[in-house]
């Protein structure tokens, strides 16, 4: 069951809005979180004053609605510290609309995935459209300044340092960042503990590739002759590949199908990347190995002229792709999808040297 919300309004109301609109199953799962200890919690709450000024209140906002000890809200203990994905920014040349183009697939396990698009409207904030992730969380978005942001997870390596995980950064930058270059800016700064590769596009035409590891970040600038980016789930820039020099068979396969894709075509189109992203594994990005947490749970589309995003949810034609815009509020509703399950041969996920 895939949902659409729109939420506005102050930040302790949003807050009282998702209580309202994620139903029972989320807020279970957000019930059920690690109890943190007063000094943890006094962390957590400070780097999120910090670097998503607001989030504190919307929490603070959905504990009182829902009943939950705030310090038991499980954002804060997932925050504080196995999804693959695949990730393409197409310039305005390379697209045959002129528009930038914005791609993502997202693949993880079906029972962890909330299956929900939010709009939202913080007062004081730039309004965006994405998905969530642990409710307040953003997994992909664009805002209404013309900047999108899209993530994949850089190594199953396992988290080394201390800081916040990639939803909330990614929400933060949506929230406020109107260029990339202020974002790249904004994330130099930014404790992030997850191993990410982030992909960032805004309406001057910039596109970006950010990387962390280990506490480590990196990033590059797309030259002015670069048509495209892609990353998928290994390391890509030199100082990050130096941490960790290996990736797994199904991503590397993924990086080269996504290159070779666009060498092969001289402009590229929207139902062409929709035809690549729903094209099943390993000639497309389409992936059905939910039990091995490589299942497509939904293939998004931004353009970032227009601020509009298109999504397609289980990685399946027959699910439809629906059209949003970051302008226009939505409409809740709930729409029943279909998956695909399989799993994958154990050859996929061995690592190999880059």
């Amino acid at each position: 069951m895939t949902r659409t919300i729109e939420l506005t309004g102050t930040s302790s109301a949003i807050g009282r809005q998702m209580t309202e609109n994620c139903g029972e199953q989320i807020i279970s799962v957000m019930r059920n979180g690690e109890e943190l200890c007063k000094t943890d919690m006094h962390e957590i709450t400070g780097l999120l004053n910090q670097w998503c000024p607001g989030l504190n209140d919307e929490l603070q906002g959905f504990a009182d609605a829902s009943g939950i000890p705030v310090a038991q809200v499980a954002y804060y203990a997932g925050t504080y510290l196995r999804p693959s994905c695949s990730q393409i920014a197409i310039s305005a040349q390379k697209s045959a609309s002129g528009h930038p183009i914005l791609a993502r697939s997202y693949e993880y396990h079906h029972d962890l995935e909330e299956f929900t698009l939010a709009r939202t409207s913080v007062k004081g904030k730039n309004a965006h459209i994405g998905t969530c992730v642990m409710m307040f969380g953003r997994e992909e978005g664009i805002n209404d300044k013309g900047l999108a942001v899209a993530m994949s997870m850089n190594t199953t390596r396992e988290i080394k340092t201390r800081g916040m995980m990639f939803w909330a950064a990614l929400r933060s930058v949506l929230e406020n960042c109107a260029t990339v270059e202020e974002a790249v800016n904004f994330l130099k700064g930014m404790p992030v503990a997850y191993n990410m590769n982030m992909l960032l596009m805004d309406s001057l035409g910039k596109m970006a590739l950010y990387e962390t590891m280990d506490g480590q970040n990196a990033y590059r600038y797309a030259a002015p002759e670069e048509s495209f980016l892609a990353a998928t789930n290994h390391p890509l820039l030199d100082s990050i590949t130096a941490i960790h020099p290996y990736a797994a068979v199904h991503s590397l396969q993924r990086y080269h199908c996504i290159h070779a894709f666009l060498t092969d075509h001289t402009t590229v189109n929207i139902t062409d990347i929709k035809g690549l992203l729903l094209t099943p594994y390993p000639m497309g990005l389409s992936c059905s190995f939910f039990e091995d947490y490589l299942g497509t749970t939904k293939s998004v589309v931004m353009d970032i002229e227009d601020k509009t995003l298109e999504i397609c949810w289980g990685g399946r034609e027959e699910n439809g792709w629906e059209h949003y815009s970051a302008a226009q509020p939505l409409t809740a509703r709930r729409k029943e999808i279909w998956l695909t399950m399989n799993r994958g041969e154990p050859e996929l996920f061995k690592q190999q040297p880059l």
